[in-house]
């Protein structure tokens, strides 16, 4: 039988090679911004905001914009020493400008269905909207839908999921003065005092735009969000109160 043979030694200089290797390929794993989007925040000390109103995600007033995700983008600039600079526009045309890195973040009400899922990139959900069904005070809870009549918003898509479900939508500018049944988002019937039924009509994933492949300043974006997923409801809330 032939003598086994060990294993060369591996020199000091060779272990030192090996390991800067190995350090080098665990670098190449983490979240990089070919852009630089984060590192220019920084060094500027300006987050560029493309703003389209979506209330109460983005309120336009007469002086800064206002709104859940103005709020959260303040909140978010201020954690890396930047200031917002908003840009007021249309959705599209922010989108175009974010794909070109013209805009280090878009704010427009957005939700994981938008069609830009493909061109820009987009956060994780930080807020799921549940669109429900909801009875004033002295109402019956219904367990069906069918042959009722229900209050929504005029333009809300909610009354297409209604009349799916059987029911006929009754179009109103103001919820808040709905004696019956009306259809919307969860909290906003919380806040309005409406009863809420187990009907759902559909959910909507709320994120934020940035510009594609830079993922590192997703993923600080969407550390931030995480964090603060408790307060946007009551943002949300109190945004919709004042007047």
């Amino acid at each position: 039988m032939g003598a086994i043979r060990s294993a060369p030694a591996i020199g000091s200089a060779q272990l030192i090679a090996f390991l800067l290797i190995l350090n080098s390929s665990a670098c190449t794993k983490l979240p990089r911004d070919p852009e630089n989007t984060l590192q220019l925040v920084q060094q500027h000390h300006r987050m560029r905001v493309g703003v389209a109103e979506c209330p109460p995600w983005v309120v336009r007033t007469k002086g800064e914009p206002a709104g859940v995700e103005v709020e959260l983008a303040r909140q978010f600039a201020a954690s890396l020493a930047a200031a917002p600079e908003w840009f007021w526009g249309g959705e599209q045309e922010h989108m175009t400008a974010l794909e070109c890195f013209e805009l280090d973040l878009v704010l427009a009400g957005l939700d994981s269905n938008t069609t830009w899922k493909k061109k820009v990139g987009l956060t994780r959900a930080y807020f799921d909207e549940q669109i429900l069904v909801g009875a004033s005070a002295g109402t019956a809870l219904p367990r069906a839908l069918k042959g009722s009549t229900v209050a929504v918003m005029g333009g809300d898509v909610a009354a297409a999921y209604l009349r799916k479900k059987g029911a006929r939508p009754s179009f109103v500018t103001d919820l808040s003065h709905v004696s019956g049944l009306a259809a919307a988002p969860e909290w906003r019937l919380h806040q309005l005092g409406f009863r809420l039924t187990d009907l759902r009509l559909l959910e909507r994933k709320h994120v934020k735009a940035v510009p594609p492949g830079e993922n590192g300043w997703l993923k600080l974006l969407e550390q931030f969000l995480q964090q603060h997923q408790s307060g946007v409801e009551p943002l949300a809330e109190n945004t919709e109160a004042q007047p």
